[in-house]
């Protein structure tokens, strides 16, 4: 479903149906068709709304993590990599919202 919905955004942006502002109603509804159409979801702007706004979240933790000394990116396994059990203990002590990315496949990361 996350892929499907990231596909249909992203080729949108590619069309410039994204301002700086948001989308345009036309993404929304190119978005709900094809959820609609491929997964029989009845999806709305808003639930579109609530993912993205889910998707960011994500971003900011792994984006966060990455940053960090300890930590890197596999590009084999789409997950957060590190470089030993004490730096993710300590990560994890500091950040405990972020202690189910460990194994997390994390898929569109390079998109």
């Amino acid at each position: 479903m996350d892929h499907t919905l990231s596909s249909v955004l992203l080729e949108k942006h590619g069309k410039c149906h994204k301002t700086p502002n948001g989308w345009k109603a036309v993404a929304f509804t190119a978005a709900i068709k094809v959820m609609k159409d491929l997964h029989n979801l009845d999806f709305t702007k808003e639930k579109i709304m609530a993912r993205l706004k889910t998707w960011n979240k994500y971003y900011k933790e792994v984006s966060a993590m990455l940053d960090t000394s300890g930590f890197g990116w596999d590009w084999e396994r789409n997950t957060v990599k590190v470089d030993n059990e004490d730096v993710w203990a300590n990560y994890v002590k500091a950040h405990p919202t972020v202690k189910h990315y460990i194994d997390k496949l994390i898929i569109n990361w390079g998109a």
